[in-house]
């Protein structure tokens, strides 16, 4: 006879909180671990997210446009048509089909000089275009009927977490249930209604790349402000001081390319150090650790 299947209990689960503010990765956290560890994605998650995908490129469009107003930059009257198309357009879709006649007009929209200049000037603005240039750079491939989102694509698409998300998966002889909740304001207040009891541990994501890049919930904040601020209350909390934590400064690959080009000086007054990605990140490192109060031994950070 073969070996009895392990099932989950309170005994061989171990149970991690996952916190951070909008756009700071946790979700991608778990759509990795799904991948290594659960064999992927069911066929209709992957219809899910190429409904997904579908509003991404939609949504990327939309924003870009505004942003044209926005920063005040000019499009090419030959592109009058393709801006009028993705301004009018839904962004659900329940087959999540690119068509050609989309493909066709994000081409032309990519190809626009303020459209480049609008993205290049992208963290000007509260935006969640993080990898909308690999999304527009691979459009001939998504475009068709048949099209279903890879690995790949499925960790670069945006997609808000709202309500609780629980991602269970096995390791050995032991299961690991990550519970994922939104990072918005409005879905923040749903942290406090957590049941603590048996909690091994706090996974908290923040987004290193932001700390120039406006905030959707305060324009007058950047991301990592609200990030710090979210960061600062949470790892204080009383009811969470027994509980390990774990801080994850997360998106370093973009923080490595944006730190090259421009200044944190700007946003940080007091940094004075160079142009220089690992020391750029020892700093907001050593900024975030000394943001906590509380003199707790159970914090770890990456």
């Amino acid at each position: 006879t073969g070996k009895k299947a392990i099932k989950p209990n309170d005994k061989n689960t171990i149970k991690l909180i996952v916190l951070g503010a909008a756009g700071s990765g946790k979700s991608t956290f778990a759509k990795q671990m799904k991948i290594l560890y659960s064999g992927g994605f069911p066929p209709e998650e992957v219809l899910n997210y190429r409904r997904i995908l579908y509003a991404n490129i939609i949504t990327g469009f939309k924003e870009l446009i505004m942003n044209l107003d926005t920063l005040d930059i000019n499009y090419d009257e030959s592109s009058a048509d393709s801006i009028n198309f993705f301004s009018k357009q839904a962004t659900f879709s329940e087959d999540g089909i690119i068509t050609p006649n989309i493909k066709d007009h994000a081409l032309v929209l990519w190809a626009d000089l303020g459209i480049a200049e609008a993205w290049e000037r992208r963290d000007e603005t509260a935006t969640s275009l993080t990898c909308f240039d690999y999304l527009i750079e691979n459009i001939e491939v998504f475009c068709g009927d048949d099209y279903e989102p890879d690995e790949e694509t499925i960790l670069r698409l945006r997609q808000r977490t709202t309500g609780i998300r629980d991602t269970l998966f096995q390791v050995g002889n032991y299961f690991w249930k990550l519970t994922d909740v939104g990072g918005q304001r409005s879905e923040r207040a749903k942290w406090e209604r957590f049941d603590l009891e048996n909690v091994h541990m706090v996974l908290f994501f923040t987004a290193i790349n932001e700390w120039d890049t406006p905030s959707e919930e305060d324009p007058n904040k950047t991301n990592l402000e609200i990030s710090l601020e979210v960061w600062e209350q949470v790892v204080n909390e009383q009811d969470l001081l027994r509980i390990p934590f774990v801080l994850f400064l997360n998106k370093r690959d973009l923080f490595w390319k944006k730190i090259r080009k421009t200044r944190m000086r700007t946003t940080f007054p007091k940094y004075k150090g160079k142009k220089d990605a690992q020391e750029g990140n020892n700093k907001l490192s050593l900024a975030i650790i000394n943001s906590i109060q509380a003199q707790s031994s159970y914090l770890n950070y990456f």
